[in-house]
């Protein structure tokens, strides 16, 4: 059983070209709807509707969402904070210490 390496296949200057345009076009293996650019119809890239382009190597061909937020202390104490103050609040409205 004779197993052949991959060949490394370079997108054409064309396909690209009209990729970053937003404009249809096919040569190739490669293809683009203006969205998406295609490698023998599986998605490889993505072209935002505000300009940006992104790489797909997850299930999904959406981009990432960047939450400034994420996994911050910044971010905990936002929310942690205003929960501590209405507990004691509704301490000591309850109770009228």
């Amino acid at each position: 059983m004779n197993i052949e390496p991959l060949k490394k296949q370079f997108v054409p200057d064309e396909v690209i070209t009209a990729f970053l345009k937003g404009d249809r076009f096919a040569l190739g293996p490669f293809r683009t709807d203006g969205e998406y650019l295609y490698l023998n119809n599986a998605a490889i890239a993505y072209r935002a509707s505000f300009g940006e382009w992104f790489r797909i190597d997850q299930p999904t061909a959406t981009p990432p969402i960047r939450d400034p937020y994420q996994g911050s202390f910044v971010g905990a104490l936002m929310i942690t904070l205003p929960v501590v103050g209405l507990f004691f609040w509704f301490m000591y409205i309850t109770m009228g210490v």
